[in-house]
């Protein structure tokens, strides 16, 4: 790739998003034409770096008795363990349903407060709740369906508390939504308690269905109409009722055999109708391929981009080893260290973490949890400059990494270590600053090898934040920086070398897998012309 291009890409990042938001918007049809026309990104979101979002619905109750993942499908399949454990623990799933948990998601420790001063003590700036799941339990005041937090379980409207609580602190907030996938998550249940018509709107219509050789279901066609105004329905209330600045889709939204292209196009319209009418400044999340050339932003589940990308992007991952609640990992959360390494890889290379927090299923946040969170926020209230408000620089940084881009690899991101031989780049939205983000304790004087600096007048300095001691510094013959550490190191986790009032610009020994690249097959720009 020319570097000449190259610079487009990052152009492109450092102008912002918000140069075309201000202008006026036309209605967007139901098409992927007119939704074309929609900026994807609002500055907001590229400046914010950083969101919390928690999975908690009644599929934290079995997920935490069985220590299983995937209970409500699951427990309808006898070939799985989650089946045999249902059957043993709360009977056979033709009386005892999945259902039948709902009532007893009562909820009696949740506290939505709490977990907005939480939050917000971590550095999040956007928050949310996973508003429904595929067990398709609305976590909201729903007239939508009767499966819903207000009317049964914990008899609260939750996504309003919550919804009222993270504005109050200034975090911009969203929902995510999982219930794409529905119709093929249920799909045995259809088989058990699902036959009765009572339940349809929570577990879809019975619909035709097959078994591979592995004993797992699906669907052969496509849901129905009823399903489909339902789950459209649902999207459009949590957006009236609690004005979410972001909306996220979980897997099924293409694909799948579940939500059809009218629906997609739809649901696209409808939110970005919504916002213009409000004067919003909206995204939407999503992680379907075939999608992205007409709207929204990239997602990689439990994943990252191995490369500085020119489009902003964002990975959902979680700081505990499952999503729901599982006390199996108990003692295995993931530790603050962890995820501000995985934060800086992505921050460079033009990418924002929306990080997972599983509470109980009584509604309260595990502590071991809670303290990473605070030391999280603790480092990023110190290095406020490396990460918000930042763009990334020409290069995201040194050595480059192989990475997995595919979606659901799990924790493939834990065989990735980082050290103080890994440094990341930023840089301040006027390309004044450039920060050299170095991943673990540099001992001696170290050498960036893909910065050249072309000038350091009187006025060049370099600030460790964090750090009051003075941090010299020296270029040597290949007008590479070379950086001195102080004695005394001011945090734990990394490590943010500010440089001022250099001229600099990207050396020949940089990596060239550390410059930007499109993705393949991917033609949009975040930027509206």
């Amino acid at each position: 790739m020319k570097r000449s291009r190259v610079a487009c890409f990052v152009a492109a990042c450092l102008v912002g998003t918000a140069s075309c938001l201000s202008a006026q918007r036309k209605r967007i049809e139901a098409s992927w034409e007119s939704i074309q026309q929609y900026p994807r990104c609002p500055e907001w979101f590229a400046d914010a770096k950083f969101g919390i979002y928690t999975h908690w619905t009644p599929q934290s109750i079995p997920a935490a008795a069985a220590n299983a993942a995937g209970y409500p499908t699951y427990m309808y399949n006898d070939k799985r363990n989650q089946f045999k454990f249902h059957k043993k623990t709360y009977g056979d799933p033709l009386e005892f349903g999945f259902k039948d948990f709902c009532p007893l998601f009562t909820a009696h420790k949740f506290d939505a407060e709490e977990w907005a001063d939480l939050f917000a003590a971590a550095g999040a700036k956007f928050a949310g709740p996973v508003a429904v799941h595929h067990d398709n339990f609305a976590m909201w005041n729903s007239k939508a369906t009767k499966w819903n937090a207000k009317n049964m379980g914990p008899k609260k409207d939750i996504s309003g508390l919550l919804a009222d609580a993270y504005k109050k602190r200034g975090m911009k907030f969203i929902a995510t939504f999982h219930h794409c996938w529905t119709w093929g998550y249920y799909a045995p249940a259809t088989l058990f308690d699902g036959k009765d018509s009572e339940t349809w709107a929570l577990y879809g219509e019975p619909r035709e269905i097959k078994r591979d050789s592995k004993g797992n279901y699906a669907n052969v066609g496509f849901p129905t109409k009823r399903y489909l105004d339902q789950w459209l329905g649902m999207v459009n209330e949590v957006v009236t009722q609690y004005e979410p600045e972001m909306i996220w889709f979980d897997i099924g939204l293409d694909g799948r055999k579940c939500i059809t292209p009218e629906y997609q196009q739809r649901m696209f319209a409808d939110y970005y109708n919504w916002a213009n009418a409000n004067g919003k400044e909206v995204c939407i999340g999503h992680k379907e391929a075939a999608l992205l050339p007409y709207g929204g932003i990239k997602d990689y589940e439990r994943g990252r981009s191995e490369y500085l990308r020119p489009n902003l992007w964002m990975t959902d991952g979680t700081i505990g080893r499952s999503w729901f609640y599982q006390p199996r990992f108990n003692g295995q959360w993931h530790d603050a260290n962890w995820v501000v390494d995985i934060l800086m890889d992505i921050v460079s290379k033009n990418g924002v973490l929306l990080l997972n927090v599983p509470p109980r299923p009584d509604g309260s946040i595990p502590e071991e949890g809670a303290v990473e969170l605070k030391k999280i926020g603790q480092w990023l209230n110190t290095n406020a400059d490396a990460v918000y408000n930042t763009r990334p620089w020409t290069v995201y940084g040194e050595p480059h990494k192989k990475l997995s881009e595919r979606n659901g690899r799990g924790d493939e991101e834990k065989k990735v270590v980082y050290s103080q031989e890994d440094i990341r780049f930023t840089q301040s939205k006027d390309g004044r600053t450039v920060n050299v983000v170095v991943l673990g304790w540099p001992e001696k004087e170290f050498t960036v090898k893909s910065i050249k600096v072309d000038d350091a007048g009187g006025a060049a300095w370099i600030e460790l934040l964090g750090c009051e001691d003075t941090i010299s510094y020296r270029i040597n013959d290949k007008r590479q920086l070379v950086i001195v550490p102080p004695i005394e190191k001011p945090n734990e986790i990394a490590y943010c070398f500010q440089l001022n009032g250099f001229k600099l610009s990207v050396h020949k020994e940089a990596d060239k897998e550390a410059f930007a690249r499109a993705e393949d097959g991917v033609g949009y720009s975040n930027v509206a012309e």
